[in-house]
């Protein structure tokens, strides 16, 4: 036989092995397969060895709505008392003019501004704080 024979002959072995592998392929039905686990679409090769593994816990297992706790309302909230029967306060005494207006107007406002808050009289407390 002829080195060039040699040659072909295992050329033709060699197809002859890749034919049959991929025939083999074809009929065994390993094939790639969409299946649908939980929601979630998964790439398995089936194979006897290889089993797919299940999804142990998903997102949705372990959801719970959030809890929503609401602020208490204004007309709930407890109202500092202000001392209201003689001058006990300035503009001072406050850290912002909002609490001095609270002052202002629970003593009596421009009717009664016993600590002298409103120095122009137009029913704003404190202005020098904003």
């Amino acid at each position: 036989m002829k080195k060039s024979d040699k040659h072909l002959l295992g050329l033709m072995a060699v197809l002859l092995l890749l034919v049959g592998g991929i025939y083999s392929m074809i009929n065994s039905d390993s094939s790639p397969k969409k299946i649908n686990t939980q929601n979630q679409v998964k790439q398995v090769t089936e194979s006897p060895e290889i089993a797919p593994e299940p999804i142990k816990e998903s997102i949705q297992d372990n959801y719970s709505e959030p809890t929503f706790v609401a602020p208490e309302p204004a007309s709930q909230k407890k109202a500092t008392q202000y001392q209201c029967s003689s001058d006990s306060y300035n503009c001072g005494d406050f850290n912002i003019q909002a609490t001095a207006q609270e002052a202002f107007i629970q003593c009596g406002g421009t009717s009664n501004d016993i600590h002298r808050l409103d120095q122009d009289g137009n029913g704003v407390a404190c202005e020098t704080l904003y």
